[in-house]
């Protein structure tokens, strides 16, 4: 599925708006599973063993995300709750020491999980070789 074509609103907003709208409770056990298993990848491609690179792989991985994910508001912001999806988004990056990386997955596929976990794991995948080598150059 395209994310999501420039011109008029189409059927996929009308499907981001209801699932947006009837969200439960956010997967974070399961993001905190899947965080942490690509997290474990990172470390053993470096090297390094997980206990000594977790707090630093959680800090670059949280920053990057919250970098490169602040461009899917261009979608969010073409709908009624746009702005307030972005106070969501707000609060959880400003409480750093409260929500991780896991807690932002979450909230992402929260919205609307077809579309947001394949940009997840696309994004993941992108971010995959700037942390594998920051491990190896020694920052952790």
């Amino acid at each position: 599925m395209p994310f999501f074509r420039r011109n008029e609103p189409t059927d996929e907003y009308a499907l981001l708006r209801q699932s947006i709208q009837s969200r439960g409770q956010a997967k974070i056990s399961e993001a905190a599973t899947y965080v942490d298993h690509y997290l474990r990848e990172i470390s053993d491609e470096a090297g390094v063993h997980y206990s000594h690179s977790h707090s630093w792989l959680v800090k670059q991985l949280r920053m990057f995300m919250v970098m490169s994910w602040d461009n899917w508001f261009g979608v969010l912001n073409r709908i009624p709750e746009g702005q307030q999806l972005r106070a969501e988004w707000d609060a959880l990056v400003a409480m750093e020491e409260r929500f991780g990386p896991h807690h932002l997955v979450a909230w992402w596929w929260n919205n609307q999980e077809s579309l947001f976990r394949p940009l997840v794991a696309n994004q993941f995948v992108e971010m995959r070789g700037a942390l594998v080598d920051g491990l190896r150059a020694g920052c952790r």
